[in-house]
């Protein structure tokens, strides 16, 4: 838990915004380019690379690994096919 309430990691992205344990994101689609352009995906991968420095193991309730979670938002964020897909 400690990285995800980290204040000295999320500053900025709006809570409804925030990677959680159970892997999921609220970005609703109309809202992806201001995620994807802003603070919360610098943020994001900040909490991902918090929890893999602690447990590189380490599984969301959903299952998702953090390998899972940083490829789906890279995807997400990409110019590619996936762009706006926050299903993990």
């Amino acid at each position: 838990m400690l990285c995800f309430n980290n204040r000295g990691i999320y500053r900025s992205c709006d809570e409804d915004f925030r990677l959680n344990e159970s892997g999921s994101l609220g970005v609703p689609p109309e809202q992806v380019d201001a995620y994807c352009g802003g603070s919360c995906l610098t943020e994001t991968n900040m909490v991902l690379n918090c929890l893999e420095g602690i447990m590189k193991n380490f599984r969301f309730y959903n299952a998702a690994t953090i390998k899972d979670v940083k490829d789906t938002v890279s995807a997400v964020c990409s110019d590619g096919p996936n762009r706006g897909n926050l299903q993990f």
